[in-house]
């Protein structure tokens, strides 16, 4: 917090910055407070404190808490900032160039309801872009990006696989066998039928595929309730996490009932993030296991450039081992080569033929806001990630468009079409 003898000039920074009307992503954000703590459950380690010179996160979490999302009144560079009255200058994480090209790039596309897109740099936490789009609902609700209420689906099939890999139970050359289709999900996944279980595929391969009837195997047979809780909690479900805004805390609640387990470990379950969540989590397994807390205030300076405030970089969780995180991630090239976005891919893989891209699909119906969601999150390049995604699309009525697009479109522009 502020020194005492800082008052007055915290006061004026709070008065300035309330004078700033340009926002970039359109809606309103809660002025909701929500609770923070650090994560410390099973393979999580106590967080370190960011350190402070004059402002500390608190502060700038009420700025922005009361006076909406991310203020901007003019570019430096390549970055957007907000120059108050009293001179103090905040500089974002944002890319200026990506932030722009995905906002147009959702606001024009005429398929889409609703739809989220976040970049973060997996080594640092830094948010590179962070867009929202609600047709017809700007400045009406929370920011896409930021609320919690969006079904997980099969991407939680990463945290399944997660769990399995890291208590020994399975490798990525583990062979499922299984009948029916890739993505049908029966009480049949529960019994073994040497005669009807004809098809089979590697771990590796199902995470691509996103078979649902393997991820229901391996979440009944080699992971379990207690573990699967433990990962999940472990990957910052069901634990507010610290951001320079308010973001909705991401809820799992892993059944006891076989099938029911089964059936959440391929992604049916009762299991919600939100967009910024879905990248961390990409994020994580692109660094070596390592979840950086998320930040999208560079620095804060006064009218003579001292820093009055600048995050460090934060390890808030550690779910998985260097090598496990490895491991998945490679598995997730599968996807995009040769899975569920092997079509959304094809041009920009065969422009980039030596640029493997990390992904993992999901869909599934939601509610708040309702709707078919179709999610992509991933990373790039795969054998030293530099960049990690998340992408929602809720489409309109009657029309088709998904997350592997949207995100097919930053790398794009990211790496050069």
């Amino acid at each position: 917090m502020f020194p005492a003898r800082r008052t007055t000039h915290r006061r004026s920074i709070f008065l300035a910055l309330a004078t700033i009307g340009a926002f970039l992503t359109g809606a309103a954000f809660t002025a909701a407070a929500l609770g923070q703590s650090e994560l410390s459950r099973r393979g999580l380690p106590p967080a370190t404190r960011v350190s402070f010179n004059t402002i500390d996160k608190a502060d700038v979490r009420t700025f922005l808490e009361r006076n909406g999302p991310t203020p901007v009144s003019a570019v430096e560079g390549d970055k957007f900032v907000a120059l108050l009255k009293n001179d103090v200058k905040i500089t974002y994480t944002l890319d200026k160039q990506l932030q722009r090209t995905m906002e147009r790039y959702l606001r024009n596309n005429r398929s889409i309801q609703h739809a989220a897109f976040v970049a973060v740099e997996p080594a640092t936490g830094r948010v590179l872009a962070l867009v929202s789009y609600s047709r017809g609902q700007e400045g009406t609700v929370t920011p896409a990006a930021l609320r919690g209420t969006f079904p997980a689906a099969s991407i939680f099939k990463l945290v399944t696989v997660a769990a399995a890999l890291q208590e020994n139970k399975i490798t990525p050359d583990t062979v499922l066998r299984f009948r029916g289709g890739y993505w049908s999900m029966n009480r049949s996944v529960l019994n073994d039928n040497s005669r009807s279980d004809r098809n089979h595929l590697t771990v590796a391969k199902a995470l691509g595929m996103s078979c649902n009837h393997c991820f229901g195997k391996v979440a009944t047979r080699f992971v379990g309730t207690d573990t699967l809780q433990a990962y999940a909690d472990a990957f910052a479900f069901n634990y507010p996490f610290e951001f320079d805004l308010p973001v909705e805390m991401s809820k799992a609640s892993i059944p006891r009932d076989r099938y029911e387990l089964a059936r959440t470990g391929a992604g049916f379950g009762d299991v919600y993030f939100s967009p910024l969540h879905a990248a961390l989590v990409a994020a994580t397994i692109a660094n070596n296991g390592r979840m950086m807390e998320p930040r999208i205030v560079e620095k804060i300076e006064d009218s003579e450039g001292r820093v009055l405030y600048m995050p460090e970089r934060r390890v808030i969780a550690r779910p998985l081992r260097p090598e496990v995180a490895q491991e998945i991630n490679r598995m997730m090239v599968n996807t995009v080569l040769e899975g569920t976005s092997r079509r959304a891919f094809s041009t920009f893989t065969a422009s980039h033929p030596d640029l493997d891209v990390a992904g993992k699909t999901g869909s599934l119906s939601g509610k708040n806001p309702p709707g078919l969601n179709y999610w992509f999150i991933g990373s790039a390049p795969v054998d030293n990630p530099t960049i990690a995604v998340s992408a929602l699309v809720i489409p309109r009525s009657g029309y088709s468009f998904k997350g592997n697009q949207v995100a097919r479109h930053f790398f794009e522009a990211y790496f050069g079409s």
